[in-house]
C-alpha cells in the first residue's frame, strides 16, 4: 500500500528555505544506517466515530525569528513537537553556507536549544530551495530542490520564480537522527535540465510503510508521482495531466492519508476570473485520481493547501487566500492564512482566518496536532522599512481542539 503525502523576487526564494545542520561544511554522501519502517504509524483501519462538530479556540501566538520561512512541522515518536524551516547562515550562494534549519519546540512552540542543519550550498547540486520534511521512524527525512543557476542571472535577483533563471535543478534526499546527526544524503534525481518535464518547487511526499511517495511538477503543468525508496531509489514514476476533473495544480499540493485512502490536496490554477477552490482526490495504488470534494469559501481565491492532517477523524487542512477577482500580483493583493475542518464525507465543520496580516510568497501553512491542541506555523511577510523584498518571519499558532 502507498502512501503519499514562486516567489515575489528570486531574491527571496534564494535566501529563505529550511535547513540547519551541526556543521556549514559541504556536504557528502553518508551511508544509510538501518531503515526500521515498520515503526512508523499506519493510518487506522478501526477509525473512531467522526465528530459532528468541531470548534477551533485560538489561544496564543509564537514568533520564530525573523528571517524563517516556508515551516515545516512534525511529531516525534516520543510526542515532541519539531519544525523545519528555510534559515540561512550567511550567504546562501556561497558553498558550505547553510539554508535550512531543524530545531526542537516545547509544548509552547519555544525552540529548544541550537537546532542543527539540514541543508547548505554545495558545488555539485548548487543552492537549496524548497523543502518537505517527515518522521519515520526514529529519524527525519528532508526531500528538497536544490539550483544551479545561470552565468547571466541578474546580481540581485528577479520577480518571478526561481527557476526561470536556473541551469539545472535536483531533487535531493537527507535523512537525520532526530538530534541531528546527519545518516544519509543524495540526489533522487540529479542536474534536470528540461523543466517541461520536471520542475521541483512546492513538491509534496508521503510514506507508505516502505517508500516515500514523492510529488512534483512541471512547467508544461503536468504532475509526477515518483515511488522512492529511503536510499533515494526511484522504482516508478508516473506523469498526469492536471485540470479542473482531476487536480488543479502540479506544484503546491499535499499528500496524506485519510481512512487508509491516499489522498491528495490541491489548488486551482486558471485565469482571474476562474473559481478556485481546494480540491480533493484519492490516489490509487496505481495512481489513478479520483475526485473526492472541493471547497469554495465565499470571495477569495484558494492556493498551497500544504497543511494536512487527520486527528480523531477530523481532517484539517490549512491553506492560503486572497480576495476573488484581484491583483494576481501577491505583492499588491497578498495570501494569508486560514484552517478548514472536514468531517467523514467532507463536509465544512469550521474554517478559521488565521490572521488577516500578509503572508510572506504562498505562506506554506503547516499543521500537527498533540492531544487537543493543535500547531498550525505559516509565515508572515514582515513591513519593509526598507529598499528590497520583505523579510518572513515563521509564526506558530495553537489553538484548542472542541469537538462533540
Amino acid at each position: 500500500m502507498r502512501t503519499c503525502r514562486w516567489l515575489l523576487w528570486t531574491t527571496v526564494l534564494l535566501i529563505y528555505g529550511c535547513a540547519e545542520t551541526a556543521s556549514p561544511g559541504e556536504l557528502t554522501d553518508i551511508a544509510p544506517d538501518t531503515i526500521v519502517p515498520d515503526t512508523v504509524p499506519i493510518p487506522d483501519t478501526s477509525p473512531p466515530p467522526t465528530p459532528a462538530s468541531v470548534t477551533l479556540a485560538h489561544i496564543a501566538t509564537t514568533e520564530m525569528v525573523k528571517g524563517t520561512h516556508r515551516p515545516e512541522l512534525v511529531i516525534t515518536p516520543d510526542g515532541g513537537l519539531m519544525v523545519g524551516v528555510v534559515h540561512p547562515q550567511g550567504n546562501a550562494k556561497e558553498v558550505g553556507s547553510v539554508k535550512h534549519m531543524a530545531y526542537h519546540l516545547d509544548a509552547e512552540a519555544n525552540v529548544v536549544g541550537d537546532g542543527f542543519a539540514l541543508t547548505t550550498t554545495t558545488s555539485d547540486y548548487g543552492e537549496p530551495a524548497d523543502h518537505r520534511m517527515l518522521v519515520v521512524g526514529d529519524e527525519l527525512v528532508v526531500v528538497y530542490q536544490t539550483l544551479i543557476f545561470k552565468d547571466d542571472m541578474p546580481a540581485m535577483g528577479g520577480s518571478g520564480p526561481a527557476e526561470q533563471y536556473t541551469k539545472n535543478q535536483s531533487l535531493m534526499l537527507a535523512r537525520f537522527t532526530l538530534d541531528g546527526t546527519e545518516t544519509f544524503r543524495d540526489p533522487i534525481v540529479a542536474h534536470a535540465s528540461d523543466f517541461d518535464q520536471d520542475n521541483f518547487p512546492d513538491h509534496c511526499m508521503a510514506y507508505d510503510g516502505e517508500n516515500l511517495i514523492v510529488s512534483t511538477g512541471s512547467m508544461s503543468k503536468t504532475i509526477r508521482f515518483r515511488v522512492v525508496s529511503l536510499t533515494g531509489e526511484v522504482s516508478e514514476t508516473i506523469t498526469l495531466a492536471t485540470g479542473k476533473d482531476t487536480i488543479g495544480a502540479d506544484i503546491g499540493n499535499s499528500l496524506f492519508w485519510k481512512d487508509d485512502q491516499l489522498i491528495i490536496a490541491s489548488g486551482q490554477q486558471g485565469g482571474p476570473m476562474d473559481a478556485k477552490p481546494v480540491m480533493f482526490a484519492s490516489v490509487s495504488d496505481t495512481f489513478d485520481l479520483q475526485p473526492l470534494a472541493t471547497h469554495s469559501p465565499a470571495g477569495v481565491d484558494t492556493i498551497f493547501p500544504t497543511g494536512t492532517l487527520v486527528h480523531d477523524g477530523i481532517t484539517y487542512i490549512g491553506y492560503s487566500v486572497h480576495a476573488a477577482g484581484g491583483s494576481p500580483d501577491i505583492m499588491v493583493n497578498p495570501y494569508h492564512p486560514r484552517l478548514a475542518a472536514f468531517g467523514a464525507d467532507w463536509e465544512a465543520l469550521d474554517d478559521v482566518t488565521v490572521s488577516e496580516e500578509p503572508g510572506a510568497g504562498h505562506v506554506h501553512p503547516t499543521v500537527v496536532a498533540i492531544g487537543d491542541t493543535l500547531y498550525f506555523a505559516w509565515s508572515r511577510s514582515e513591513e519593509n522599512t526598507g529598499p528590497g523584498p520583505s523579510q518572513p518571519q515563521v509564526l506558530i499558532e495553537r489553538y484548542s481542539i472542541q469537538s462533540e
